[in-house]
């Protein structure tokens, strides 16, 4: 599977992709937009066919949907807790 942001993949623009190596087939996770699925997050095997996908309506949602799936591959195929993610928010106070 070879993706890249802006790329096109089942009907959207892929916003965020995470792809890993020895992982049994599955290769990847991809988290694309499009105005008529709105989110979508994809898991898919090294030939980049759809083995598993969530849909959401709010950006929020599915990337947290993306952020599960990346790091249930990255303790499952290697066996170590993955990194956290952090988002910076303005302080208006």
């Amino acid at each position: 599977m070879d993706l890249s942001v802006r790329d096109e993949f089942q009907g959207g623009s892929v916003i965020a992709v995470h792809t890993q190596e020895n992982t049994n087939g599955v290769a990847g996770v991809v988290l694309t937009f499009s105005m008529e699925d709105r989110y979508n997050v994809w898991l898919v095997d090294q030939q980049g066919v759809v083995v598993d996908s969530d849909q959401y309506g709010d950006c929020p949602a599915a990337l947290f949907r993306y952020a599960e799936r990346v790091t249930d591959q990255i303790y499952r195929y290697h066996n170590r807790t993955a990194p956290g993610l952090s988002f910076e928010v303005k302080n208006n106070g």
